[in-house]
């Protein structure tokens, strides 16, 4: 089980935008916060690569992933959209990203 995991920010896909968001996104490679986290987790990266949102992923998800598919919580859409947010800076969206994992007994790094 993933306890801890790294982002780093040279292949972080974020602030860009939810119209330019991916999981892994083909064009170069950047991956937003949660692509980088369900890889951590196991998940092979062709299933990753330009999917929206772990909802679309086309396989099933490791079952430690689970909880960001609470439909009373919203964790995945949370995380999207702190990803997302053009108008945050770096440290907010760092410190809430870090937040929502830390709820979940996972450590996040940011290189």
């Amino acid at each position: 089980m993933v306890d801890h995991f790294i982002i780093d920010r040279k292949i972080w896909l974020r602030g860009e935008g939810t119209d330019m968001s991916s999981l892994l996104r083909r064009m170069d490679d950047k991956q937003c916060c949660l692509g980088i986290y369900l890889e951590a987790c196991g998940m092979p990266r062709d299933m990753l690569r330009e999917i929206s949102e772990p909802a679309y992923v086309l396989t099933t998800l490791p079952e430690e992933t689970l909880w960001l598919m609470d439909t009373e919580k919203y964790q995945d859409i949370n995380l999207m959209t702190i990803n997302d947010n053009q108008d945050l800076w770096e440290t907010q969206r760092e410190r809430k990203i870090a937040e929502i994992f830390a709820q979940h007994g996972i450590t996040v790094e940011f290189v």
